[in-house]
């Protein structure tokens, strides 16, 4: 059933494909984690963001297509 699955659940499936950009991610914040401040590491950051938003999207824009062709089969029958 589209939908069903909990946020946590639909971030975890479009995380789950970043495994590179996470990596760099925590590299660049493990290199010095002494001294962690805001926008450190930021531009991996904003890559980790975009993959996991691209990955989102992506998911939730084919859960929407397949809840449009559930409704247009109704409709036809």
């Amino acid at each position: 059933m589209p939908f069903s699955a909990r946020p946590v659940e639909r971030f975890a499936r479009a995380t789950a494909k970043c495994g590179p950009e996470a990596a760099l991610y925590g590299k660049c914040i493990v290199a010095d984690y002494n001294h962690v401040h805001k926008d450190k590491c930021l531009t991996q950051f904003l890559r980790l963001k975009d993959c996991y938003l691209v990955r989102w999207l992506r998911w939730h824009l084919s859960e929407v297509s397949d809840e449009i062709d559930m409704a247009q089969s109704a409709l036809r029958k």
